[in-house]
């Protein structure tokens, strides 16, 4: 795998592991205007993954279809506290939120210290929509009933 395409595998890789933790935690929460908008955060984040498997392709590299283990830990972490909490949704809007922030840590690498051009490039143009999501869970999380 060349250097661009390896950066770019792990930004892929923290994209992919919020898409599925999104997917799931649409899934089991109650209210359907949460569910919406964690539907939507998981489309954002697999729309920017596509664009950038679309450059690891280029590269002559495999796209990457899945995350890492890091994230399916947490993911399964979040998944026990939800069953045992009273409150599911905001066990899953808290664990979300330090997603996000893992997301923007990683972009912002990215942006400021990768050797490739290119990744800096990629990672820039995509900066500010992850910035949005960002803002937009931790505001959530900020207006949750139990924050």
């Amino acid at each position: 795998m060349s250097k661009i395409s390896s950066s770019l595998a792990e930004l892929v890789q923290v994209l992919n592991d919020g898409i599925h933790f999104y997917l799931n935690a649409a899934a089991k929460v109650s209210d359907p205007k949460l569910s919406a908008f964690l539907l939507r955060m998981s489309y954002l984040k697999k729309t920017i993954a596509a664009d950038l498997n679309a450059e690891i392709a280029i590269e002559g590299d495999k796209p990457l279809e899945h995350g890492s283990l890091l994230g399916s830990i947490r993911k399964a972490y979040a998944d026990a506290l939800a069953m045992l909490s009273d409150d599911t949704a905001h066990q899953y809007i808290a664990a979300l939120e330090a997603h996000e922030d893992q997301v923007l840590a990683a972009f912002r690498e990215a942006v400021l210290g990768d050797p490739s051009s290119r990744v800096r490039e990629l990672a820039l143009m995509h900066f500010p929509e992850i910035e949005k999501m960002h803002a937009d869970m931790r505001r959530l999380k900020e207006n949750s009933p139990s924050a």
